[in-house]
């Protein structure tokens, strides 16, 4: 959490300012060269709100603490969405405006409240996406002054290869006897056609139990997968031609449709490797390694 303090706030006239001040200025003149009591007056009270305006947009801005969520990963050329949280602990803060170069949100913070303000980056690229500088804003109450700060928050998040499901050409076999494309391809198809039951043995896989069966007190039953392998696959970017981002992008495909299968797989990256397993955890970390290969 960051607070906002005197150190890091700026604040200029907006041009409307200029304009009032210019204003108030002319007005000083006329009063000099007419010697009038009236138009002293207005002029001196222009130029009071004037600075009771600029006090006004700064302490809009003083004391506010800042925060940044937990951003969920993303697939290359989808919108990354970072929350960042505004807290108010002493007052009502209307009119701020929260935002990075490209995308602004204007949001109202109540007395000892949180809101929370989604920062949007578009078309994200494949790496690790840091979370821009944060710019926040205010011309409240009356649009005479400008009142900014610029803070970094340390957030980021993973953005993932697009997938692609267009097989690629090989170089070598992943599976026994089989190009990398065409066995996994033929490891997804099979796994879809359910043949039927039979009775459990040690080393069948948890998630393949008929627990539906079982709750009935009928037995412990596995269902059984037309095309079923025991073989385990790897995954490589050895194991195809092309540019790095669409070998990159169809391995992200094969391994959703693996993980979908819950289909054991493992993962070689360069020198890099990742053992064969299965599960939301283990594909979670199989992205992660593809997001950040040669990044």
């Amino acid at each position: 959490m960051q607070t906002i303090n005197r150190r890091t706030l700026y604040i200029l006239p907006t041009r409307f300012g200029l304009i009032y001040v210019l204003l108030c200025g002319v007005l000083l003149v006329m009063a000099i060269n007419f010697d009038n009591a009236l138009v002293y007056l207005l002029c001196f009270w222009l130029f009071s709100l004037f600075l009771a305006t600029m006090v006004l947009t700064w302490r809009n801005l003083d004391q506010l603490k800042l925060t940044a969520g937990r951003a969920d990963p993303v697939f290359a050329g989808q919108t990354a969405m970072f929350p960042v949280g505004v807290e108010a602990p002493d007052r009502l803060h209307p009119a701020i405006v929260v935002g990075i170069a490209a995308y602004e949100v204007r949001i109202d913070c109540p007395k000892e409240q949180r809101v929370t303000a989604p920062i949007l980056l578009e078309d994200c690229v494949r790496g690790r996406v840091d979370l821009p500088p944060v710019t926040l804003s205010t011309t409240y109450p009356l649009g005479l002054f400008r009142a900014w700060t610029r803070i970094d928050l340390p957030s980021h998040t993973l953005c993932y290869p697009k997938p692609m499901t267009i097989p690629l050409p090989t170089h070598h076999t992943m599976v026994e006897g089989q190009g990398a494309s065409e066995s996994a391809a033929h490891i997804i198809r099979g796994v879809d056609h359910f043949e039927g039951l039979k009775r459990y043995a040690i080393g069948d896989a948890l998630s393949r139990i008929d627990w539906r069966a079982y709750a009935k007190g009928q037995g412990v039953w596995v269902k059984e997968f037309s095309g079923q392998t025991t073989t385990e696959v790897w995954l490589s970017d050895a194991d195809f031609s092309g540019p790095m981002e669409v070998r990159l992008s169809y391995l992200c495909h094969c391994v959703q449709a693996l993980t979908q299968a819950q289909h054991a797989f493992g993962l070689r990256l360069g020198a890099f490797m990742i053992s064969p397993n299965t599960g939301d955890a283990h594909q979670t970390r199989c992205l992660e390694a593809l997001a950040l290969y040669q990044r």
